[in-house]
């Protein structure tokens, strides 16, 4: 199954990239392209909320039992580069 087909929230980033998300991936792609330039995808499904973008970084939290959350944070190229 293709990552975007799982996507359910699609936000543009101030790096020229867009980004989505749903339960169990964030992706990266280049709005130019579509090109796919990051990825991080999750072993189960968890409910994720995008908290904000910050310089060269992209924050979400996971709500988990209890309470509690995990935050994560995704690094960002610039446009052009090609490692992650």
């Amino acid at each position: 199954m293709d990552i975007i087909s799982i996507l359910l929230f699609v936000a543009y980033i101030s790096t020229g990239q867009i980004m989505g998300w749903g339960n169990k991936a964030i992706e990266i792609r280049s709005v130019d392209t579509g090109h796919l330039d990051g990825v991080f995808m999750h072993k189960k499904a968890q409910k994720l909320k995008f908290l904000c973008e910050r310089n060269d970084k992209v924050f979400f939290s996971s709500a988990k039992g209890g309470g509690a959350c995990q935050i994560y944070f995704m690094t960002l190229n610039k446009p052009g580069l090609s490692s992650w």
